[in-house]
């Protein structure tokens, strides 16, 4: 699995895994393995493979159910998730919307994930707005 030691060496190394957009469903297995890695990076990198290769309405709801499933308490995991779920917010709002008010997530992942989603040029101020007034109180 991944020996990475830090969030830097996922983030800027798994953009460089071009293979996985030809081996998309092949290389699924590998992530959720990763998910399944009791190694903080090793969900990271996980979460980043899905951000940078998944993003598509196909793979949506894989990419909800995973998030679901996992233990967001480490500040490196919940924040990987709070960007892939931004990401899915600005390039497919309505099921991302619809996903997030009924997520199992812990309320400092939901409302990282409202942050990131406001601090994103691709998203329109009236929907800025109103995900701000979704944010959880903590």
């Amino acid at each position: 699995l991944v020996l990475a030691d830090n969030w830097a060496h996922i983030d800027s190394v798994v953009s460089t895994y071009k293979f996985i957009s030809k081996n998309k469903e092949m290389f699924w297995e590998e992530v959720e393995k990763h998910l399944q890695s009791k190694h903080v990076y090793g969900v990271r990198f996980a979460l980043v493979v899905m951000l940078s290769y998944y993003v598509e309405e196909k793979y949506l709801d894989k990419i909800f159910n995973a998030v679901n499933n996992l233990e967001l308490g480490e500040y490196y995991v919940s924040m990987a998730a709070a960007w892939l779920l931004s990401v899915c917010y600005v390039k497919f709002p309505n099921k991302t919307e619809k996903y997030l008010a009924h997520a199992n997530i812990d309320n400092l992942t939901y409302n990282r994930t409202v942050q990131k989603i406001c601090d994103s040029y691709r998203v329109d101020k009236q929907n800025k707005e109103k995900m701000k007034k979704s944010k959880r109180k903590i």
